[in-house]
């Protein structure tokens, strides 16, 4: 096991989470007919990269943020995003903030998200690349052979707001390609539609959407399938605020795992 010292930030909370928790905790139910993960948060560790990303957008309109990478992620007032909101309400502000549309403004933290993801020195590993969350992708791969043990099919989805470039990649490196069946969504910007759509495949309601941010525990809702939060991006106190119908400190813990 990697050193909590060399961990990203999020990836050492999860670990020294599951590592004192209590052990006997009961875990997701196995009688889902299907299984949806978010990607960024709840499966990978990209909070560096992310923050990284937004902050660079930030600059680039105007707004400098010195916040720690967690800081940001934990406490939404405190994000890019919120501050470039306000600055949008200002007269004075710059035209490139008072004319920026939603999907410009979500473009651009796309294109400098895959850029930092993607920068690499000849022989050197990016520090900022995405990781896997401890103890998630063998959770995901024995929960799967447990529920595949039942006699009904069971099936597996992703829903993510990370860019399909990376997301792709980044899948494809964690070992997870054959893993979700049911398929990969990427760039999502309305996962309540998504899961909507999901759902009607599963007319008995039987899907679950497994999610770290409080926009996953909502969407699950509003689509009307269960919602599962687990902390990462977004902290335990304000997941539990949206009533979520399952709640773990994380993947590992939510798919019955340990590290």
């Amino acid at each position: 096991m990697t050193d909590n010292l060399f961990r990203p930030p999020l990836s050492r909370l999860v670990a020294d989470r599951i590592r004192s928790e209590d052990q006997q905790k009961e875990g997701l139910p196995i009688d889902f007919a299907a299984y949806g993960f978010d990607w960024s948060g709840t499966i990978s560790d990209d909070l560096l990269a992310a923050y990284a990303a937004a902050a660079r957008r930030a600059r680039v309109m105007g707004v400098d943020i010195e916040p720690t990478a967690l800081d940001w992620a934990r406490h939404p007032a405190s994000t890019p995003e919120a501050e470039i909101l306000m600055k949008q309400a200002e007269k004075d502000a710059p035209p490139v903030i008072r004319e920026m549309t939603p999907q410009r403004y979500r473009k651009m933290f796309e294109e400098m998200y895959v850029e930092i993801v993607s920068q690499r020195e000849k022989n050197t590993v990016n520090p900022l690349a995405p990781v896997p969350l401890p103890g998630a992708i063998e959770a995901l791969k024995k929960f799967k052979e447990r529920v595949s043990l039942r006699r009904r099919p069971v099936f597996f989805f992703l829903l993510s707001a990370c860019p399909p470039s990376t997301l792709i990649k980044e899948v494809e490196e964690y070992g997870l390609t054959d893993f979700f069946d049911f398929g990969m969504f990427g760039g999502a910007s309305d996962k309540q539609a998504i899961l909507r759509k999901i759902a009607q495949n599963f007319p008995d309601g039987s899907v679950v959407y497994v999610g770290d941010t409080i926009g996953d525990v909502d969407a699950a809702k509003r689509a009307g399938i269960k919602s599962a939060a687990v902390e990462g991006y977004h902290s335990m106190q304000m997941l539990l605020e949206r009533g979520p119908d399952f709640a773990y400190s994380s993947l590992a813990s939510a798919l019955g795992d340990r590290i």
